[in-house]
């Protein structure tokens, strides 16, 4: 009886950290800045590693960070309503897709979620490759129009860390909040009926 007990206290203190478990920082990432990072641990680091450098802190909460000091290189870190960090857009302008793939390659291994290459027209950039870990994180690297085309506007090379469970996330709770929005404006509405 005395280890029912005890198995049903370790199996509560389980379910009670669960979450903390399921959104810690995970091991993808660019440069020391990884996928489940608090706003606070990325400050941390920023303030720590990029001292010096251009950080622009944005209105919605997100943070823009050029890590070189030729500006060649941008990083994008967006944090979800919790605070946590489930998307880094890293740009890089002149770079060689090449590279950039072989550099990924020699950290993820080969890409394994890529079926063909897309085209997504909203950016003019084609995908190059896509790998996909525990069914959560993806990492798109992608090649702007420019560079396919040889056009002289500046080619740019991206690579996209994504959470998908943190972006799910996020735009659920984008959802609800703007249903909860709607549900008070049309309670205001037809109050006086």
């Amino acid at each position: 009886m005395k280890n029912i007990g005890l198995f049903c206290i370790v199996l509560s203190l389980f379910i009670t950290n669960v979450p903390e478990v399921l959104y810690g920082a995970s091991e993808y990432g660019y440069r020391e800045f990884r996928l489940g990072h608090t706003v606070a641990e990325v400050q941390g680091i920023i303030k720590t590693k990029y001292s010096g450098h251009k950080v622009r802190y944005l209105v919605s909460g997100d943070i823009e960070l050029e890590p070189a000091s030729d500006s060649m290189v941008k990083a994008l870190l967006f944090f979800n309503h919790v605070k946590k960090l489930y998307k880094i857009e890293v740009v890089i302008k002149y770079g060689e897709v090449s590279k950039v793939k072989s550099r990924l390659v020699e950290s993820y291994g080969q890409a394994n979620d890529f079926a063909g290459e897309e085209y997504f027209s909203g950016d003019k950039r084609y995908l190059v490759s896509r790998w996909l870990f525990q069914d959560r994180y993806r990492i798109m690297l992608w090649e702007s129009y420019y560079c396919r085309n040889k056009k002289m506007i500046p080619c740019t090379v991206e690579v996209h860390y994504l959470d998908i469970e943190g972006k799910r996330a996020r735009e659920l709770h984008k959802r609800k909040v703007e249903e909860e929005k709607q549900y008070k404006k049309d309670q205001k509405t037809y109050d006086g009926f």
